[in-house]
């Protein structure tokens, strides 16, 4: 009896056990699955059959707030305790998570910097390669695809989120903005098509072939989630369902907090990515460095839940890393751009993350990492291996080996090799995300191999920091061999399809290599602009052994002789600060090192542009700059179709330009140097919304407690101004009050006593042309000298100052016309603010002072006008 019934008991107490477990495995951590609320949320299920599944919720009333077929995904709105009794039964809900409504920017991003990650290089050196026609989606808030910056390229999408945000629009400039409104504006991908799309719906979107999506910023994060997730096996089926898209996600600002759940739960300082799509595979994750490529204290960490490596890779974030993110989205665009023009067709998405993170430098601790993982974004080594085509994709099976060979040439300073593959998501909540396993490995002509570099992923602080080792890895779906300063021969590449779930997994495979005694100047390249009397930071790349020096000097192009600026500047630095000499000159840089001398390309010190609209009239305009020097000429450009294009070359510091020829509403002004080198282009203001009409910017007419009207003229420009002359109405009309000929300034004051009651004037400029201009009519109010002053008046605000009366005040009275009182305050000292009735309607107002009961000095207060 106890044999047989021991099992059945034993079978019995597995078969509860199991009978509960499958709830706890169907459920992410933030999921409480024994709730009883009957509070409604939004859930997001995962199941093995969409089309019966949603025919049974629809049946029984569920409300489906959205779904994601391609991974048999939806979102159920219901209450937890329906998700216990009804939907986790079901055989066919494989994994229930909550969705959440209410992702946040994760703010700030006030600036960006080209120089960090070579992005400069890259747009001087490859100056056609600006993402035209890579479309890249910005998933957030909405931006102003109207503003000028994204003129003709930016479109909404159905589900674009208003508001109007300033995150989404700076994040959308680093990306792709033209520069058209100022050259800070300009982005990475400058010439890309954006399009908004909402983050309302956390879920990847539908419409990407559609249109023609290759590239999506996710500038965005939840709590720290740290799990493989409904969203991350989202985007990672996004990326099998679209093999030419990039998800480009923002690692999060939460660098000093700790994970509450799962392996790394406690450790502060590690795996605090902010959302578990962050987890994702087959994206990449993008954590933030500082200008001089230190990784940034509150930039979020990894490693992934499993172990992988997490963030991907790093740029630069003045405040966070939505800012990071942006600049890598704009480098995809541009590399997808270079592989297109190459090959006639859009590359995978596997191998432009591989040229990424190959081409990225290291950060320390050495190799790949948890802070920082394959290394800070350089656009410029990317686009030479991109455009040296050193690469390959191809397929490989179970148990299959392939063998690629490459020649590295002598004098290598260091090898990197990337293999990188898409690869089908695993299931929500799955211990590890990995479910195709490849393997890479370097052999050399001597039998020496080489694995990849695998960071320690024990949950300990102190194993999480150690430099990674190389070993086999069986946990990420990108694996480096890097070495240093490899003998010159043949290399054999191995790739291996150690364990793969479906018959075939297309992988991409990337390699590059420096020389050594390698240096290049990243600033100042050629036409890059420097500000005369401020400091600049010189930047290099090297590959010269840690120590060395060199001697950095500078001659300006006038002289013939070379000047010192620092006798021993180490290399490793990669900068250096310097303040430019006070002078308009053409310059170059150059540092002497071990007998060799690296010169820099010619650039212009020289003064800040600054563009000015002298008038606006309907036929033409008047644009006038500060000089850059006596001997400066001057490109002119106009906002054309899409971009500023130039117009035309000039010696002069102002233009008038006929309309009809010049239709333009933006122009900006570049110095040039006697050799033809551009210095920093000046803003380009929109002409209709710098205050400036037909020459008069504006003319005021204000009582000041003198019981005096003063009259105030500015003017844009004095060119072409015979005489500037102010008028008073009287009974017969306008009578001259003064004239100013010569024109000698932009500004013009005169007082007048005014009569009581109504007083209007106005201002009257003779050009030399014979043409006569005037101004608006501006009228001040005036009830005598024992009348109660106010200012302004009239008024639009919900306030007032009451500035002077004429006898000692006790109270200030205001009624309407009809005679009911409006308000009444005491007053103590003057000028005393007196707020007015909110909401008051717009009209005249007489207002009195009370004393000793009696309403004495009076006035009128006007409203609305």
């Amino acid at each position: 009896m106890k044999k047989t019934v021991l099992p059945i008991v034993l079978l019995t107490l597995k078969s509860l056990l199991f009978a509960q477990q499958p709830f706890q495995d169907k459920c992410s951590p933030s999921v409480k699955w024994r709730d009883n609320s009957a509070v409604a949320k939004n859930f997001m299920v995962t199941v093995s059959d969409l089309n019966i599944f949603r025919a049974w919720a629809t049946a029984q009333n569920w409300e489906i707030v959205n779904e994601y077929t391609p991974a048999n995904l939806l979102v159920l709105r219901g209450v937890p305790q329906d998700v216990k009794n009804a939907l986790l039964p079901r055989p066919d809900v494989l994994f229930v998570d909550m969705a959440s409504t209410q992702p946040q920017e994760e703010l700030p991003v006030p600036g960006h910097n080209f120089f960090v990650n070579r992005i400069n290089v890259a747009h001087t050196r490859y100056p056609t390669q600006n993402g035209s026609p890579v479309t890249i989606s910005i998933k957030e808030n909405q931006f102003d695809t109207a503003d000028v910056d994204f003129k003709q390229r930016a479109t909404n999408a159905a589900n674009s989120m208003p508001p109007i945000t300033s995150h989404a629009n700076i994040v959308a400039s680093i990306v792709g903005g033209a520069g058209n409104s100022a050259i800070a504006g300009r982005g990475v991908a400058w010439g890309a098509n954006l399009r908004s799309n909402g983050f309302n719906n956390l879920l990847p979107d539908e419409d990407y072939t559609t249109h023609k999506v290759s590239v999506q910023n996710h500038a965005y994060g939840l709590d720290i989630e740290n799990y493989y997730g409904a969203l991350a096996m989202a985007y990672d089926q996004s990326v099998v369902a679209h093999p030419t898209l990039l998800h480009v996600f923002s690692a999060g600002n939460k660098g000093p907090e700790a994970p509450n759940t799962g392996a790394y739960g406690g450790l502060a300082g590690f795996a605090n990515l902010t959302g578990n799509f962050k987890m994702a595979k087959n994206v990449l994750t993008v954590g933030a460095v500082d200008s001089f490529g230190q990784i940034a204290p509150f930039s979020s960490r990894g490693p992934a839940y499993d172990g992988r490596i997490k963030p991907d890779l790093v740029a630069f974030g003045q405040d966070g890393s939505s800012g990071s993110a942006a600049l890598v989205s704009g480098a995809a665009a541009i590399l997808q751009q270079a592989l297109l023009e190459q090959t006639g067709t859009l590359p995978k998405a596997a191998l432009v993350r591989a040229i990424l993170l190959n081409s990225a430098d290291d950060v320390a601790p050495p190799g790949p990492d948890f802070f920082t993982g394959f290394g800070s974004l350089n656009l410029a080594k990317a686009m030479q291996t991109t455009t040296s085509q050193q690469f390959e994709n191809d397929l490989i099976g179970a148990g299959e080996s392939q063998v690629f060979y490459i020649q590295v040439p002598n004098g290598t300073a260091s090898l990197k090799i990337m293999l990188a593959w898409d690869e089908p998501p695993a299931m929500p909540g799955a211990p590890k995300a990995l479910t195709n396993d490849l393997d890479l490995k370097v052999v050399a002509s001597d039998g020496s191999t080489w694995l990849p570099w695998v960071p320690n992923p024990f949950p300990h602080p102190d194993s999480l920091r150690i430099s990674a080792a190389r070993r086999r890895d069986t946990l990420n779906n990108a694996e480096q061999v890097a070495l240093d300063n490899p003998p010159a021969g043949q290399y054999e590449i191995w790739v291996t399809g150690e364990d793969i779930q479906a018959t075939a997994q297309p992988f991409s495979l990337v390699w590059a290599w420096e020389k050594s005694t390698h240096f290049t100047w990243d600033f100042p390249l050629k036409n890059d602009a420097a500000i005369r009397g401020r400091d600049v930071l010189l930047r290099w790349s090297h590959t010269f052994q840690a120590g060395t020096t060199g001697l950095l000097e500078y001659r300006l192009l006038d002289a013939s002789d070379w000047s010192e600026i620092a006798p021993a500047v180490d290399l490793r630095q990669g900068w250096h600060r310097w303040l430019l000499p006070d002078s308009f000159a053409e310059a170059q840089v150059r540092m002497r090192v071990n007998g060799q001398t690296f010169e820099s390309d010619t650039f212009l010190i020289a003064r800040q542009m600054r563009m000015d609209i002298g008038f606006n009239c309907a036929d033409s305009t008047l644009l006038y700059w500060n000089a850059a020097a006596p001997e400066a000429t001057y490109l002119l450009a106009g906002l054309n179709e899409k971009y500023l294009e130039p117009l035309m070359l000039l010696s002069d510091t102002f233009i008038v330009l006929q309309k009809t020829a010049f239709p333009q509403q933006r122009f900006s002004v570049t110095p040039l140097g006697r050799n033809s080198t551009l210095g920093l282009r000046s803003p380009a203001p929109d002409i209709q919304e710098q205050g400036v009409a037909c020459y008069f910017k504006n003319f005021l007419a204000e009582l000041d407690a003198d019981f005096n009207t003063s009259l105030l003229l500015n003017i844009g420009t004095r060119y072409g101004l015979q005489s500037v002359s102010m008028e008073k109405m009287n009974d017969t009309g306008f009578v001259l009050l003064n004239t100013w000929q010569p024109v000698e300034a932009e500004q013009f004051a005169f007082q007048d006593p005014p009569q009581q009651g109504a007083n209007q004037y106005r201002a009257r400029l003779l050009l030399n042309n014979g043409i006569t201009l005037l101004s608006d009519t501006a009228t001040v109010f005036f009830w005598g000298a024992k009348a109660v002053l106010v200012f302004p008046n009239p008024t639009r605000s919900g306030s007032i100052q009451v500035v002077a009366a004429p006898t000692e005040i006790v109270s200030f009275v205001v009624f309407d016309l009809l005679g009911r009182l409006i308000l009444e305050e005491e007053l103590n000292a003057l000028p005393q603010t007196v707020e007015l009735p909110v909401g008051l309607p717009k009209g005249y107002y007489p207002c009195f002072l009370r004393e000793n009961g009696r309403l004495t000095s009076g006035g009128m207060l006007l409203v609305g006008f």
